[in-house]
This record gives C-alpha cells, structure tokens and sequence, in this order.
C-alpha cells in the first residue's frame, strides 16, 4: 500500500501509516500490521478472512508536519 501526494504536487515526505481491515462490513476492525518499504510505500500483512465474503480497509497516513488523511473503503475487494 502506498501514501502519496496527487499526481504533479509535492509536499512532506510520508511519515507513518496505520491499516485496519474488517471483515464484516466495517461492524469490527483489527489493527494490521505494517512494514515500511520506503518511498511511502508500505507492507500489510493481515490475518486470514473469517467469513467468506469481503474485506474492508482503513487507512490512516501522515507526513512529518502533521498532516493527514483517513481513508475508508468497504468491501475492497472480495475473499472467495
């Protein structure tokens, strides 16, 4: 997963990201665990489904002045 600025604009460098999945329609979230690549690009690793149907994700992302950004999607993309 990768923080970044809108294409053609700079700004401060990505600081930290936190990523959550849930796995009932946002109902319940567990905290997935992250490991920076570089680049504000970050590695997620999550446990497996408990259901068959779809994941949901939440993404918080910072910058070193403080700045940030939540984003929430459900139903990202689908298990089975």
């Amino acid at each position: 997963m990768r923080a970044r600025h809108q294409d053609g604009l700079t700004g401060p460098k990505v600081a930290g990201m936190e990523v959550s999945v849930s796995y009932d329609d946002g109902a319940h979230w567990s905290r997935a665990r992250t490991a920076p690549e570089g680049d504000g690009t970050y590695r997620i690793r999550a446990a497996g489904s408990r259901t068959g149907g779809y994941v949901s994700l939440r993404v918080r992302a910072w910058d070193n002045r403080g700045n940030e950004v939540t984003q929430e999607v459900r139903r990202a993309f689908a298990t089975n």
